[in-house]
């Protein structure tokens, strides 16, 4: 058995995190077979703390303060960039959108061994939220149909297992930073999607009430179950839809994961 330190770095639209973990790998296979590796234990070593994710005029990752987050992390650790042998960065959510993305990626590669850099897609980012949070072996174990909604700063990605198998995959345009306040409470930022729904009910974007705040998240929170009770989605409902709608069938269970999710 082999063990190695790797180290995931997950960018996403509200936050920033870095964990350090020990794998235990292992040949599985049998004496006849070529040579299959597995991740057989795993041991998270050190858990950073949760930033903000930096951006810029809403357009841009803000590099060098993302390398201030990795190398004060890095530091804190108390592990050596040596002896880290593999890794991933991960940018998702709204965070994948932003014009830069794909050098952040790049850049940040330099950070960790053999590192894995990828821009998760809304529907991957779903399957990886519902893998990882223990909903598919729910699902298995339970023999049940049950949705993981992964809900972050800018979408929410859901992933439908059922009794384990992947049986669908969607993400839509609802998450916690889609109206952002200064201080004083006043708006600094608001989302294409929240303006049209404060337009519907002739409110002003730029004054948001703590009352109509609050109504958006409940219609928010009031969508996700029209969906897990296999409902088609409405006129509204379809403009929140990133790239397609999920499948109008009811599931048993629902579970939450996500830095809003929690």
């Amino acid at each position: 058995m082999q063990q190695l330190i790797s180290v995931g770095i997950d960018i996403g639209t509200s936050t920033t995190q870095v964990i350090y973990s020990r794998l235990s790998v292992d040949d599985t296979s049998y004496a006849s077979q070529l040579s299959q590796m597995e991740i057989v234990d795993k041991e998270i070593l050190y858990k950073g703390r949760i930033y903000m994710t930096p951006i810029v005029r809403q357009r841009f990752l803000a590099m060098d303060a993302l390398k201030t987050i990795l190398d004060r992390e890095f530091e804190a650790s108390g592990i050596r960039r040596e002896e880290v042998a593999s890794g991933a960065v991960i940018i998702t959510g709204e965070a994948a959108n932003k014009e830069n993305a794909a050098s952040i990626a790049e850049a940040l590669a330099e950070y960790a061994g053999n590192l894995v850099v990828a821009i998760a897609g809304p529907d991957l980012e779903g399957i990886l939220a519902g893998i990882g949070s223990g909903a598919q072996q729910k699902a298995r174990e339970q023999l049940i149909r049950l949705v993981n909604f992964d809900i972050g700063g800018g979408t929410a990605n859901a992933a439908v297992f059922d009794k384990g198998r992947l049986a669908d995959a969607y993400a839509l345009h609802i998450g916690g930073r889609l109206i952002q306040f200064d201080a004083a409470h006043r708006v600094t930022y608001c989302s294409p999607f929240v303006h049209k729904m404060l337009q519907e009910e002739n409110a002003d974007s730029s004054e948001v009430t703590a009352q109509q705040a609050e109504s958006i998240c409940r219609e928010f929170a009031d969508i996700l179950v029209r969906i897990a009770e296999g409902r088609c989605p409405r006129a509204e409902e379809k403009a929140l839809m990133i790239y397609h709608p999920p499948q109008p069938v009811p599931v048993d269970a629902c579970s939450f994961s996500g830095g809003v999710g929690e």
